[in-house]
C-alpha cells in the first residue's frame, strides 16, 4: 500500500464516497495499492483535482507518471511557476 496526502481543496469534486480517507484539517489521507503510477492511481480512484499538482514522493518531488511502490508517501501539492 501507499499513502497519498493532499489539500481537499486541490479536488474539482467531492471525494468519492467509497475512499476510505482520513481527515486531518485541510488534508486527506488515502491508502491505495502500489504499482500503479500517481496519474494511474489518481485515475482508478476518480479523484479529479482542480489545477495541476507536483508529487513529492517520500521527500523526493518526481514524476507523476513514476510507478510507485509498496510504502511509498506521495503529498500532492499545487503546482506554481514564477520568476523573471
Amino acid at each position: 500500500m501507499i499513502i497519498i496526502k493532499f489539500d481537499t481543496r486541490l479536488l474539482a469534486t467531492p471525494l468519492p464516497s467509497d475512499i476510505p480517507a482520513k481527515r486531518d484539517g485541510h488534508f486527506v489521507i488515502i491508502s491505495a495499492p502500489a504499482e500503479r503510477s500517481v496519474n494511474q492511481t489518481l485515475q482508478d480512484l476518480d479523484i479529479q483535482l482542480s489545477q495541476a499538482v507536483a508529487a513529492v514522493v517520500n521527500g523526493q518531488a518526481t514524476d507523476l507518471e513514476q510507478p510507485l511502490a509498496p510504502g511509498d508517501e506521495v503529498r500532492l501539492l499545487p503546482q506554481i511557476a514564477g520568476g523573471t
